[in-house]
């Protein structure tokens, strides 16, 4: 049986073949049921819905479940999974100790204080850095699930620091990849109440200073370095303690 090429077939639901139509029609056989009379006019059971110019000897490859693009008629429909993916989440307590993190200062610089947060010495007189472990790095845009590019729809980065006295400086996070860098300035207070501060920002560009594409930066995160000299000096002392880093990326469809 052919179909006419030009012809877009759409599946409607299932109906009784009318016989007498004059149109071709196309009845599900079953699966894997043959003509035993005929059997290079037998068709295995491919999904539901024809493509168009279906030779006799033809086999039907099921191309996944969606509806067929009339703008590009002999374009394959990938399958992308039904219902909703959960977030993937990145999360470090230190209850390992430094377990990949490094520091511009050197491991000398850190320690781990008894409430199992990470603690850095400003001891130089450059920017005291803490670099995320690679575990931390790549795709923080979705990644290529399922076959096709999925956005981030709600990902976020967050940590906690705990400080005391006076700061002058923000926390600087900077995400470097080969497109560019995005960066995020967390000021702290310097009244603060609490002994810590909780640091949370979205991952869309606009709470980013991106210097880039904000989308080819986000696929491809090769280093990720926060800036942690929140004050004047480099005195020997503790300048600050972190912990609780939680990435989510949750993709959408």
């Amino acid at each position: 049986m052919l179909v006419e090429t030009s012809a877009s077939l759409v599946f409607h639901g299932w109906s009784v073949v009318d016989v007498a139509t004059p149109e071709p029609a196309i009845v599900f056989q079953g699966i894997g049921i043959h003509d035993v009379a005929t059997p290079t006019l037998a068709l295995d059971f491919s999904g539901i819905g024809i493509a168009t110019s279906v030779a006799a000897s033809d086999r039907l490859l099921f191309e996944g479940w969606g509806v067929a693009s009339t703008a590009l008629p002999h374009n394959r429909l990938r399958h992308q999974g039904l219902g909703s993916l959960d977030p993937l989440v990145i999360s470090e307590d230190f209850s390992d100790g430094m377990d990949g993190w490094t520091t511009s200062n050197g491991p000398d610089a850190t320690f781990i204080d008894k409430a199992g947060a990470l603690c850095l010495i400003d001891s130089e007189p450059d920017s005291l850095t803490l670099y995320m472990p690679p575990r931390f790095l790549g795709d923080w845009g979705g990644g290529d699930l399922s076959g096709g590019y999925l956005a981030v729809s709600d990902g976020s980065l967050a940590f906690r620091a705990y400080y005391d006295g006076t700061t002058q400086w923000p926390i600087i996070i900077t995400l470097h990849s080969p497109a560019g860098t995005a960066i995020f300035r967390a000021s702290l207070s310097s009244y603060n109440d609490a002994p810590f501060q909780d640091i949370f920002r979205p991952l869309t560009d606009i709470w980013w200073e991106e210097d880039g594409d904000w989308d080819a930066i986000i696929r491809n995160i090769t280093r990720v370095s926060i800036v942690v000299d929140i004050k004047d000096g480099y005195s020997g002392a503790t300048e600050i303690c972190v912990d609780d880093f939680v990435l989510t990326l949750a993709p959408k469809h």
